[in-house]
C-alpha cells in the first residue's frame, strides 16, 4: 500500500499508493507470494538476455501468480549467474546468490524448484495479456531495491542535472546486428532526430550502448545540448553477441540503469527503437510524446540489416 517518495542522504520517505486499485492488485500478489503454499511453487528460469526482456520475464511469472495459478513463483539461475549479477562463468559475482536477489528484495520465501521449470506460461487470462495491462505495476514489484541500492542510486543521480523542458532519445545499437537471423538496424542520428523534429527539445538525454553514437551527436548536432551518463560503452559491435557488461563490473551496470530510469521523469519527449528497454522507459516517464521510428517499418527483424554495422 506504500510507494517512496522523497529521499536525502540519511531519510526515505514513503507515501501510500494513490490508485486503489493498484494497491488492491500488489496486496493480492503479496498474499500470494508470501502466504502461499511452497509446496505448489511454480520455478521459472531467468533470462540473460537484456534488462527489459528480463525483467519482463520475471513480470510475466508473477502475473501468473497473481492471476492464473494463484501459487506461488520463484526464479532461478539454471548456470552461473544472472548477467547483472556476475559473469557467465559465476566470476566477479555480486553477492553468492549471483542473481537479481543481490539487488532486489525478495519476491517469495518459497524456494525454487530447479528440477520443475516451467518457461512458457498458459492460462486464462493469458500471461501475456496480463503484461498488457499490468506489466508496469508487476515490474514495480519485481525491481524494489534494497536499501543499499537505493542509496547508491541516490548518491550516483543527485549531482546530475538534466534540464527542463527536455527529450530522451535512446539509441540501441551495441550487438543487435549480431543476431544472424534477427538483426536489427543500427539508424543513424540523424533518423531520430528528424523523426522528432517537430516535439524535440534543445536539451536531449542520450541513452545509449554505443560510444560512436555520442559522438556521431555531438558532431552533426551540435546546435542541441547532448547530456549523457559518463560510462563506459562498446564502440558499435565489439563487445559481442550477449555481452551487456562493457565495463566488466555488473553492479555499476545495474546502478547505472536504475540511475536512469529515475533521470528520465520529467522529460517530455522519447525518440527510441524497437524494445523492451525502450517500454521500460516509457512507463518511468508516464503520458509523454512516444514517438519508435521503427513503426510501421519492415524488416525490423531481418539477416540482411547486420550490413548497417557501418553506420557505427
Amino acid at each position: 500500500e506504500w510507494t517512496q517518495s522523497n529521499e536525502n542522504e540519511t531519510h526515505y520517505c514513503f507515501e501510500r499508493i494513490d490508485s486503489h486499485e493498484k494497491a488492491e492488485y500488489l496486496r493480492k500478489l503479496y498474499d500470494v507470494q508470501f502466504h502461499g503454499n511452497c509446496s505448489n511453487v511454480t520455478t521459472r528460469e531467468m533470462w540473460s538476455s537484456g534488462w527489459g526482456s528480463d525483467m519482463f520475464c520475471v513480470a510475466e511469472a508473477l502475473g501468473y501468480a497473481a492471476e492464473v495459478s494463484h501459487q506461488p513463483v520463484q526464479m532461478h539461475v539454471y548456470e552461473g549467474a544472472w548477467h547483472y549479477a556476475g559473469k557467465k562463468d559465476a566470476s566477479r559475482a555480486v553477492c553468492s546468490r549471483k542473481s537479481m536477489f543481490c539487488y532486489f528484495l525478495e519476491l517469495s520465501p518459497c524456494r525454487a524448484k530447479p528440477d520443475e521449470l516451467i518457461n512458457e506460461f498458459q492460462g486464462d487470462p493469458d500471461p501475456y495479456d496480463i503484461m498488457e495491462t499490468k506489466g508496469k505495476w508487476l515490474q514495480e514489484y519485481a525491481t524494489r531495491p534494497q536499501l543499499w541500492l537505493r542509496q547508491e542510486v541516490y548518491e550516483y543521480t543527485k549531482s546530475i542535472n538534466i534540464p527542463k523542458p527536455c527529450t530522451v532519445i535512446h539509441v540501441r545499437r551495441s550487438d543487435t546486428v549480431l543476431d544472424m537471423h534477427d538483426a536489427r538496424k543500427y539508424h543513424a542520428i540523424s533518423e531520430y532526430i528528424e523523426s522528432g523534429r517537430d516535439v524535440i527539445t534543445k536539451d536531449i538525454f542520450l541513452l545509449t550502448d554505443d560510444q560512436n553514437a555520442i559522438e556521431e551527436a555531438i558532431v552533426e548536432y551540435p546546435e542541441y545540448n547532448w547530456i549523457y551518463l559518463n560510462r563506459t560503452r562498446f564502440r558499435g559491435a565489439e563487445g559481442g553477441l550477449g555481452n551487456k557488461i562493457p565495463s566488466d563490473d555488473p553492479k555499476q551496470e545495474v546502478i547505472a540503469i536504475l540511475s536512469t530510469f529515475k533521470l528520465v521523469r520529467g522529460c517530455d519527449v522519447l525518440i527510441h527503437t524497437l524494445g523492451g528497454f525502450a517500454d521500460q522507459l516509457y512507463n518511468q516517464m508516464g503520458d509523454v510524446t512516444r514517438i519508435n521510428i521503427d513503426e510501421d517499418k519492415e524488416n525490423v527483424f531481418h539477416q540482411s540489416n547486420n550490413e548497417t554495422v557501418v553506420i557505427s
